[in-house]
């Protein structure tokens, strides 16, 4: 890339970050929530999952833990709840995309997993593509009526 371009390419960055701190926030909207008022999507992360040191324990905890949580996982996602999810190969961790109306319901729905006292939990809130795709057009359009 030429210096020119670069130098173009960097004035453009900062000029969308200054409109963004200057744009309304009527004007924005909530840019997390979904277009059609279907709720919100999250990012669930569960790492770290609970040890066992001896058979006895494996056995009790798969039981009493991990299967009655991995039954509930799968029956969220076959009512629609979690939108897609699993296991990562190899690793004590779960992952899934879970829709909901709000942070306190998702942040119930992941207490109410039997896994949730032994794991690390990460939970991100997205945007949609198509709410952030709208966003940063109308953010183009208030740059360029700010330049003339």
């Amino acid at each position: 890339m030429r210096t020119r371009q670069k130098l173009q390419f960097i004035a453009l960055g900062v000029a969308l970050v200054l409109a963004w701190q200057w744009l309304p926030d009527a004007m924005l909207g909530n840019a997390l929530a979904e277009e059609e008022g279907n709720g919100m999507q999250y990012l669930v992360r569960g790492t770290s999952g609970p040890r066992f040191a001896i058979v006895e324990e494996a056995f009790q905890l798969l039981q009493e833990i991990v299967v009655p949580s991995l039954d509930q996982l799968a029956k969220l996602k076959d009512e629609g709840k979690i939108l897609a999810g699993g296991l990562p190969v190899g690793d004590r961790a779960v992952v899934f995309i879970v829709k909901a109306a709000d942070n306190n319901e998702v942040d119930q729905l992941v207490r109410n997993i039997p896994l949730w006292p032994g794991m690390d939990w990460d939970v991100t809130p997205l945007q949609s593509f198509k709410g952030r795709a709208s966003m940063e057009s109308k953010a183009i359009q208030q740059l360029m009526e700010r330049t003339r």
